[in-house]
């Protein structure tokens, strides 16, 4: 049974449902958009699936199956109800953001062991086909290339780790709309919550945005190690995130506000 759509960005079709013998067991179906997109979907499903953490504030919903429906592949996880991390930041404290902000500093940087690879050929292969799609960005594409992609951090990663994509319940932290990204490394993430907390893309619609509360968590997330050793590698990754959107970008001020982004990303 369907109770009601539920919003998101990937273009999935996203249901809050309910079990038909019991209408207080609420599960979410995730559907693709289109048969060519059933493969990322199982993948995403997979990775969230293989998702653990060695934090228990850090959680993620349960896959709960699998299936098509008209040729098209969905899996169901159990719901979280909760707000979004970019609500908590909005409407509490400090104090009371704080605790969630450090975990994700323990998840960015609790890989004890890390393996590095040359993601030089992968990165050149997105900057190509992002370029395609974008006209006068070139001095942007050209600080992304002239970064040294040689030694990179690899491991699992969410992928689109942004504010939206986190959930605060039950003191708890959950990750939701995991990627499948061109790229396994945690370096991603950070990107994504960095270019979250600098440039509002969580908060763009919002007039109050909440500087101050972001300035703490820009601070806390800058002082893990793997920011302190990769800096120019995750502010490359935010420049090529950002340009990755504009193509989509269906008003002025969203471009405008992006673009700004770009120039402060490179400053």
């Amino acid at each position: 049974m369907i109770i009601k759509k539920l919003s998101g960005h990937s273009g999935c079709e996203i249901l809050l449902c309910a079990n038909d013998n019991n209408s207080q067991e609420k599960y979410v179906r995730k559907i693709s958009p289109d048969v060519s997109y059933n493969e990322r979907l199982l993948t995403q499903s997979q990775k969230q699936e293989k998702f653990t953490s060695k934090l228990s504030i850090i959680k993620s919903p349960k896959i709960l199956r699998r299936g098509h429906v008209n040729n098209l592949f969905y899996f169901d996880m159990s719901y979280v109800n909760g707000k979004s991390l970019n609500d908590h930041i909005r409407n509490s404290d400090i104090s009371t953001v704080t605790p969630f902000i450090k975990a994700l500093q323990d998840y960015l940087s609790n890989d004890k062991v890390q393996n590095t690879e040359d993601l030089s050929s992968l990165i050149q292969e997105k900057v190509k086909n992002t370029r395609a799609k974008t006209v006068g960005y070139e001095k942007f594409y050209d600080y992304i290339l002239g970064n040294n992609w040689q030694h990179i951090p690899v491991s699992e990663c969410h992928g689109d780790l942004t504010f939206e994509n986190l959930i605060v319940s039950n003191g708890k932290l959950h990750f939701i709309d995991f990627l499948d990204s061109f790229i396994n490394t945690k370096l991603i993430d950070m990107a994504k919550l960095l270019f979250d907390v600098r440039y509002f893309w969580s908060s763009r619609l919002v007039k109050q945005k909440p500087i101050v509360k972001s300035i703490h968590v820009d601070e806390i997330l800058k002082s893990t190690q793997i920011y302190k050793d990769n800096k120019k590698s995750i502010d490359c990754l935010i420049v090529l995130s950002i340009l990755r959107i504009i193509p989509y970008c269906k008003d002025r001020y969203t471009l405008e506000h992006l673009e700004r982004g770009l120039e402060h990303a490179i400053g």
